[in-house]
């Protein structure tokens, strides 16, 4: 298989944040059967995604597959959109997360009007875990009138759909649940959360701290403040997947401790 045809090469299959990316052709891995590269450059391009760049990756085989090994996606909503090329000689094209069907495409056209390039094709996955997942692309068949198994796309990406930057969707008070007083949390969530934490002191100054990274528990201070009669103070910061974080500031007389995931 050649070098890079996909362009915009900011992704990484096991380090991949889930928000959006375009794929390279050197993040896929053949399965089965005989893919190639082929330079189009007479034809149109991926302008739906205002990409630029034109090739086409194919594959003529029933079963023939083709993956994206190992990419980081976190609990949400991914859109998967393929470009592909539909001809009298194409298959169905079926896109499968690890052993999940998300579905197939009937690629097949006539031979008048002729082929179709770049016919974008959405496909949806909502894993309930955060992990990595295998993005599978396969001819399962054909239609009767179809002269072969082919499978041919120019262009994927994967974009998250649901909820902001790393897909922070979540609102939660926890005031009730976390103490400031140096006590260590962890964030499970599979995913970044932020955290906002505000207090007020009736009476004199106090001083608040922030902390997070990987160790626990965490040295890192990523956030200060004084909170003081009628004044008060605050502290944001993210924490990252896995990482352990606390906060100082006693004492106080009010607190709101807000977390985003």
């Amino acid at each position: 298989m050649p070098g890079k045809a996909f362009i915009n090469p900011r992704y990484t299959p096991a380090k991949n944040t889930g928000i959006g990316e375009t794929v390279e052709l050197s993040d896929l891995t053949v399965v089965s059967g005989t893919w190639a590269y082929t330079s189009y450059s007479s034809q149109g391009d991926f302008d739906s995604l205002l990409l630029p760049g034109k090739g086409l990756l194919k594959s003529i085989g029933d079963n023939n597959e083709i993956k994206i090994p190992s990419m980081r996606m976190n609990v949400g909503t991914y859109d998967i959109k393929i470009a592909t090329l539909n001809g009298s000689n194409m298959g169905i094209m079926e896109v499968l997360a690890g052993a999940t069907s998300l579905g197939t495409a009937d690629l097949y056209a006539p031979d008048i009007p002729g082929a179709i390039y770049n016919k974008v094709y959405i496909f949806t996955f909502p894993p309930t875990q955060s992990g990595l997942y295998d993005i599978r692309v396969k001819c399962t068949g054909k239609n009767v009138a179809s002269s072969a198994y082919g499978i041919g796309f120019s262009r994927i990406q994967i974009k998250k759909i649901d909820g902001l930057v790393g897909g922070v969707s979540t609102q939660t008070n926890v005031t009730a649940s976390r103490v400031s007083d140096g006590t260590v949390y962890q964030n499970t969530s599979g995913k970044p959360i932020m955290v906002t934490f505000s207090c007020y002191y009736a009476s004199g100054i106090v001083t608040i701290t922030a902390f997070t990274d990987a160790a626990n528990p965490p040295t890192t201070q990523v956030g200060t403040d004084t909170a003081q009669t009628n004044m008060g103070g605050s502290v944001s910061f993210w924490v990252l997947p896995g990482n352990y974080y606390k906060i100082n500031a006693t004492p106080l007389t009010t607190k709101w401790w807000i977390e985003w995931s």
